[in-house]
């Protein structure tokens, strides 16, 4: 094992009279080359108690070595931090910390964040997180985004935060990101309309530069879809809900191609094509056509919803499975008249 060397930046009979005055700095070389990280988080307490002599014979910058080489060593002081070491120990570890080290600082923005013993401590966490988040660190970027959103920042504050989380791949945030706290269709209060609009902004771009699995994709394309379709962040405009209804489709969610096949037969925001919609109808019950197999009651149920909004191909489909008594219902010659005389009444 390579012996550590806390003061690496001294002469040798220089940092042999250092080490004689100060025996603990012999100690935590020897601690930290055998793994007791326990006396190591005792350096910042010894050093404290021979404040005077040790910055006589150690300057500013050399005392900071002092730590950044125990910390590097130890994997720092942070991670072994207990409440019961007192605020000062914590603040003398946090003074340590460098500013490329994004695992520590994220660590000290948890433990002031979970103190929330005042709005300093608050801050503090925010600042940590900050440091943490402008390195690039994906985990700190997604807290610091949570707490700004907590602090009622608004949405261009903490968002990009979370955007740039998702960019790195971090499923916190793409959860965060797809929360249902966006969509209270009914607040028209100014400021939550900035927000939304900058939201929607937000998942639009990130659709564009990121690859997302199907089910993220689809839960951000419905997302999009919805709010285009209810005016949140927007302006109504339903062809933009079926643009995005579609691709969420293409990806293998049903649920918004059906949303489409219903816009497109009862002139849902666009004009009404009924030849649309059975052509839509059609693609979708043959793409599902494996799902339906084994749950042929959800295929009846799909045919009876399209047929109740006029889609003919449906009835006349509902009145064969009737009729012979497929898909699991029972036969009923009085019921597949009914649906046939319905399919016959919608193609007058």
């Amino acid at each position: 094992m390579r012996k550590t060397k806390i003061l690496s930046k001294v002469s040798i009979d220089k940092e042999n009279s250092i080490k004689l005055q100060f025996p603990f700095l012999q100690n935590i070389e020897e601690s930290i080359d055998h793994g007791n990280m326990g006396r190591v988080g005792m350096l910042q307490k010894e050093i404290k108690m021979n404040r005077h002599k040790v910055v006589r014979l150690l300057s500013p910058v050399l005392l900071m070595s002092v730590f950044a080489t125990a910390q590097a060593q130890s994997g720092g002081c942070v991670m072994t931090y207990s409440p019961r070491m007192g605020v000062e120990t914590l603040d003398e570890c946090a003074a340590t910390v460098l500013a490329t080290d994004t695992q520590q600082l994220t660590a000290l923005g948890d433990i002031f964040l979970n103190r929330s013993s005042s709005r300093s401590d608050r801050q503090r966490a925010i600042s940590y997180y900050t440091l943490a988040a402008q390195a690039g660190d994906a985990i700190a970027q997604v807290k610091l985004g949570r707490v700004l959103k907590e602090e009622n920042a608004p949405s261009e504050i903490w968002l990009p935060w979370i955007e740039k989380s998702v960019m790195a791949g971090n499923r916190d945030a793409l959860e965060m990101l797809t929360s249902h706290g966006w969509l209270n269709v009914n607040n028209e209060d100014p400021n939550d309309r900035a927000n939304k609009q900058f939201y929607l902004q937000t998942i639009i771009r990130l659709m564009a530069q990121r690859n997302f699995d199907d089910q993220s994709y689809c839960d951000l394309a419905i997302r999009i879809g919805y709010m285009y379709y209810h005016g949140i962040g927007t302006t109504e405009n339903h062809r933009e809900t079926i643009v995005w209804y579609e691709r969420a489709g293409k990806r293998g969610v049903y649920k918004p191609r059906w949303s489409v096949i219903k816009m497109y037969q009862i002139g849902d925001g666009v004009p009404g094509n009924p030849r649309k919609a059975e052509q839509l109808l059609k693609l979708f019950l043959e793409d599902q056509k494996s799902f339906f197999v084994d749950h042929p009651a959800e295929y009846v149920n799909w045919l009876t919803s399209a047929a109740n909004i006029g889609i003919s191909s449906a009835a006349f489909r509902l009145a064969n499975i009737y009729e012979k008594g497929t898909y699991g219902v029972t036969a009923n010659s009085a019921t597949a008249k009914r649906w046939r005389r319905q399919g016959q009444k919608i193609d007058e």
